[in-house]
């Protein structure tokens, strides 16, 4: 029933504008409206309601009185160079350790390992180089069933 309505669907479309793969191009416009939504518009809205708070909150407003666009400009100046070394720090610093614990922990990459320890093992071919550098990849490399 399902493919019978997307195949209608898409016939609709080519019966409007003959010659385009309609069902391709909608696929690819959702793509795009998802990144924009949310890479762009969404942060870009969310940045904003962050620096409402922080005005409204702070007492900055009621403190200084302190018009809106002035503390808007004064804190994008101050918090973007801030932010940006922070983000330059973390992918200097932290980002290979969050990739590495990551690719650790998948267990598609484990199996890989494992496997990759299993057969070079059978061809005469693991160093002990190899098997410390594979045992740094994995603590623990489960043994297979059968060698």
């Amino acid at each position: 029933m399902d493919e019978e309505v997307t195949h209608s669907f898409s016939n609709l479309w080519g019966v409007i504008v003959p010659g385009r793969n309609w069902n391709d191009f909608t696929r690819r416009r959702w793509y795009d409206f998802r990144n924009g939504h949310s890479m762009y518009l969404v942060f870009m809205m969310s940045f904003v309601n962050f620096v409402l708070i922080f005005y409204n909150f702070s007492g900055v407003k009621d403190t200084f009185n302190i018009p809106l666009w002035v503390f808007g400009l004064a804190f994008v100046l101050i918090y973007v160079p801030v932010a940006v070394w922070v983000g330059v720090w973390h992918r200097h610093k932290q980002l290979r350790v969050d990739h590495f614990q990551n690719w650790r922990n998948h267990p598609i990459m484990m199996d890989l390992v494992r496997d990759m320890k299993i057969m070079k093992r059978r061809q005469g071919l693991l160093t002990h180089e190899d098997e410390v550098m594979l045992e740094k990849l994995a603590i623990e490399l489960p043994e297979a069933v059968s060698e």
